[in-house]
């Protein structure tokens, strides 16, 4: 019998389907059976992310109203990987919310982890897909707005009893000095860290191309690790653990962005000397007529 884990925060634009997509690739390459779902009913976006908007043609509202649409909704996204759609068209308060609730929990027979993409805010589809999940990762960024909004998150999931519960937090800042892990998590009045995931244009680059697991390469997992455990173990890495995980990370993202750098300064060198050449070419040529 699988797990169902809920993806979720109190703010939108915070990278939930980013931390949806990347936290299932993991698990993956780590032999673990995963179904992504984009419980975003009226606003999807997974689809896009995993590069599959063009295969979509059923959806979760189709499996949930007749369960023969059921291997028709779902597509292989890659070996243990496979994805859910939410539909585009229905929003949570059009689609009948117990039935999506029981083809989720059917589904569970056959992975081993469901992650559920979340909408933002505390509406409808947050209650519905409270109900249906064990534990939560509520994913925030390190700003003041986002925090006190994944607060509020916090409390939304303690009211439905939902007590088990880490934090990713996203898109943290590679060069800032003013990011306090602890005056953080006293924000969000929460003890355990999942992940705390770098900025990387390469993850923006990579998401708008549709190609976004294909970051997920070794180094990358690596911040992911503490976040893997967590699901597959229940325990979170020591607070010291997550933030020597990131720095590492950080460490090498930017040797990586200085190779970049030194690589398009050779590039340019290259084109200024062949420039210079023609240039001397072309007065020669000149000079002869």
């Amino acid at each position: 019998m699988g797990e169902i884990i809920g993806v979720v925060s109190g703010k939108g634009g915070v990278g939930k389907t980013t931390v949806t997509a990347c936290l299932g690739a993991a698990l993956s390459h780590a032999g673990h059976r995963v179904l992504l779902c984009d419980g975003d009913f009226g606003l999807r976006d997974l689809d896009l992310v995993l590069g599959v908007a063009d295969e979509i043609i059923y959806d979760a509202l189709d499996a949930s109203e007749d369960k023969e649409y059921t291997d028709d909704a779902i597509v292989s996204i890659a070996e243990n990987l496979d994805f859910l759609p939410a539909s585009q068209s229905a929003r949570w308060e059009d689609i009948g919310r117990k039935k999506y609730k029981k083809l989720v929990r059917r589904l569970c027979d056959v992975y081993d982890y469901i992650l559920i993409d979340a909408p933002a805010g505390i509406g409808k589809g947050i209650e519905s897909i409270l109900d249906l999940v064990s534990r939560c990762i509520v994913v925030t960024h390190p700003l003041w707005v986002s925090l006190r909004n994944g607060a509020r998150m916090i409390q939304v999931c303690q009211e439905h009893n939902i007590r088990d519960f880490a934090i990713a937090f996203n898109a943290v800042p590679v060069d800032s000095e003013d990011i306090d892990l602890y005056d953080m998590l006293e924000v969000l009045r929460a003890e355990y860290v999942g992940a705390m995931i770098p900025y990387d244009e390469d993850i923006l680059t990579y998401t708008q191309d549709g190609h976004l697991l294909d970051l997920v390469s070794h180094e990358f997992r690596n911040v992911l690790a503490p976040l893997v455990d967590y699901v597959v173990t229940g325990d979170c890495w020591e607070d010291y653990d997550v933030q020597k995980q990131f720095d590492a990370y950080v460490k090498r993202l930017k040797k990586k962005h200085v190779h970049r750098l030194l690589l398009q300064l050779v590039s340019l060198s290259l084109k200024i000397r062949i420039l210079f050449c023609i240039l001397i070419a072309v007065d020669g040529l000149l000079s002869v007529y």
